[in-house]
């Protein structure tokens, strides 16, 4: 189908169980109704670039779709776009796109690979819900948050790369999976320069090897700062993880009293400012990455 240069936007369920298996949009169509290809038999499609917004559930159940360019002018996916489009391996998501709502590729159930460009800054609840293929994907360096379990019940993912120098913010989990939990061959990769800032983040510290803990030892109210570290890595469910607590500032203490981490396993007594403790760390990691065989 051909659709006439005197149509500038496709209504809501324009297509909605069409058999159709390609339509040709030219470049003066700028909107795109919801539900307009709910069920259709596209099997590609390729979105002009004068497209500028796209309603909900667009491609809803079209399960004979394979393959979607986006269009460049697009500044939103919303919620539920390819829903249950069971056959799509591949789509294109162009510069541009700042948001991607509530489960906009809900069980794609043959997507093995996605990579977000670095224009998109908001990723809402359930991203890849249900995408049982689904093995890489690589967040852009513009994210800044990235809602509740993206992951959910995607049970083969091996690899997520994450290329923004700040951690995002991320909302309660990755997968928050009864069933399957974290894959266990799940490996996380961040800027070199940004591993740090990731350890130290709530929201990412759970997916660390080690939680490295440090605490102001000058700090008269260093007891209830431990337990809010405490607390607040188990309201996230951050379990069965090495914990090292490095008392830090030891040169600036006022007091005698002994310093004790019963939850840690390792301590360290350092002061950083003056390189006081710095080689036995080295020594502690070495160790730790040896255990592990982590080279």
């Amino acid at each position: 189908i051909t659709i006439p240069h005197s149509v500038s936007k496709i209504p809501r369920f324009a297509f909605m169980f069409d058999n159709l298996k390609r339509i040709h949009l030219h470049d003066g169509v700028t909107k795109i109704g919801a539900n307009a290809f709910d069920h259709a038999g596209l099997e590609e499609f390729t979105m002009p670039n004068s497209v500028t917004e796209i309603e909900a559930n667009l491609f809803c159940a079209c399960r004979n779709l394979k393959s979607v360019t986006l269009s460049s002018g697009l500044a939103e996916i919303p919620m539920y776009t390819f829903n249950e489009c069971t056959s799509l391996t591949e789509i294109i998501i162009p510069e541009g796109v700042k948001t991607i709502d509530l489960s906009a590729f809900y069980r794609c159930l043959s997507l093995v690979d996605v990579t977000l460009p670095d224009s998109v800054e908001q990723i809402k609840d359930h991203m890849f819900a249900g995408c049982e293929s689904l093995q890489t994907v690589v967040f852009g360096s513009g994210v800044k948050s990235i809602g509740d379990a993206p992951f959910l019940e995607c049970k083969k993912m091996n690899k997520i790369t994450l290329k923004a120098t700040t951690p995002p913010t991320l909302l309660i989990d990755l997968f928050r999976d009864s069933q399957y939990g974290v894959p266990a061959n799940l490996e996380i990769y961040v800027p070199a320069e940004a591993v740090e800032a990731y350890k130290s983040s709530a929201s990412w510290a759970k997916y660390a090897d080690y939680i490295f803990h440090v605490v102001d030892s000058s700090n008269p109210q260093r007891d209830k700062q431990m337990h809010i570290t405490y607390e607040t890595l188990d309201d996230l469910k951050v379990q069965d993880k090495t914990v090292v607590t490095l008392f830090n500032k030891q040169d600036a203490r006022t007091d005698d009293e002994p310093l004790h981490d019963f939850r840690a396993d390792h301590v360290l007594f350092i002061s950083a400012g003056r390189d006081e403790g710095l080689e036995e760390l080295k020594e502690l990691l070495g160790q730790l990455l040896r255990e592990n065989k982590i080279y």
